[in-house]
């Protein structure tokens, strides 16, 4: 799901050809396949590089890169201070941002040491799991004040999804009016409530749509619900199985810097739309909202 909203957010920019810097890992090699793949569905060109982790220095990479095709977008999936590094070298040198190259930032750029390793860090985007406060509402607030008496923090994703999944059970059972867990599963696919992180909807349910079992025991290796499917009359063709009871609106949001040192809770909600609190998918390098 995170590599479909790289994606999805890199096809809304209207990118053409996008540079992937990643670090040899178990996490790294794969997030770069699986964004290079959606990438190609979207008919959008990558090229990635790779790292060690530990390295210091990005200059040889920096040096290819530039020596190729101008990037409409370099993605960061470099992570820790590892991606601080790259980041700062290529500000440095002169390959991300400006107004032909966007920069994606790993998201550790929401850290205060972002700033501190990273100056010139600002018009980066970067990918922010969870709320910021701009996007707050009644019931997030109210959870806030409860929080920030134990926590003094804007509350975390974690957190916010603790208290929503207790409240959507519930709200399940008080419609349900029954302990019977048939009557249960039945309340919770009708759910339709906003709480702390937003409008709760899962529209991949028993009335909608059907997976595909055979596919799940012929992929035994736990990526079925990627690989396979779900059918129904009102379900677009390649619905990955993942989304059956799931909710389509997390935020899996993308933030971006338009003043140095700025906090990420005041950056930009560029990504998705339904988010945004500028009305724009970038704010053009230089230029304050």
């Amino acid at each position: 799901m995170v590599a479909e909203a790289d994606a999805n957010y890199i096809e809304a920019l209207g990118a053409e050809f996008v540079v992937i810097v990643t670090e040899n890992t178990d996490y790294g090699v794969p997030a770069a396949e699986a964004t290079t793949e959606r990438l190609a569905d979207r008919g959008i060109e990558s090229e990635t590089y790779s790292a060690d982790k530990g390295t210091v220095d990005y200059s040889p990479i920096i040096t290819r890169i530039q020596a190729g095709p101008n990037p409409d977008v370099v993605l960061v999936l470099i992570t820790g201070e590892d991606s601080f590094n790259f980041e700062n070298q290529a500000i440095e040198q002169g390959l991300m941002p400006d107004e032909d190259t966007i920069c994606i930032a790993n998201q550790v750029a929401i850290q205060p040491q972002f700033w501190e390793a990273v100056p010139d860090g600002t018009y980066c985007a970067f990918r922010k799991v969870g709320l910021v406060p701009s996007l707050a509402n009644d019931v997030t607030k109210a959870f806030e004040e409860e929080y920030r008496k134990r926590v003094d923090i804007f509350p975390e994703s974690f957190a916010l999804e603790a208290y929503d999944s207790m409240m959507l059970m519930a709200d399940a059972i008080e419609r349900a009016g029954s302990l019977d867990p048939d009557a249960i599963i039945e309340a919770l696919e009708a759910t339709d409530i906003t709480l702390a992180q937003g409008r709760y909807y899962f529209p991949y349910n028993s009335q909608t749509a059907q997976p595909d079992f055979d596919c799940k025991e012929e992929n035994k290796d736990g990526n079925y619900g990627a690989l396979c499917t779900l059918t129904g009359d009102d379900v677009p063709e390649g619905t990955p199985q993942f989304m059956w009871h799931q909710w389509p609106d997390p935020a899996v949001l993308f933030l971006q810097y338009f003043e140095q040192g700025q906090s990420p809770d005041d950056a930009a909600v560029v990504y998705p739309e339904v988010y945004q609190t500028h009305g724009t998918f970038a704010i053009p390098f230089g230029e304050t909202p």
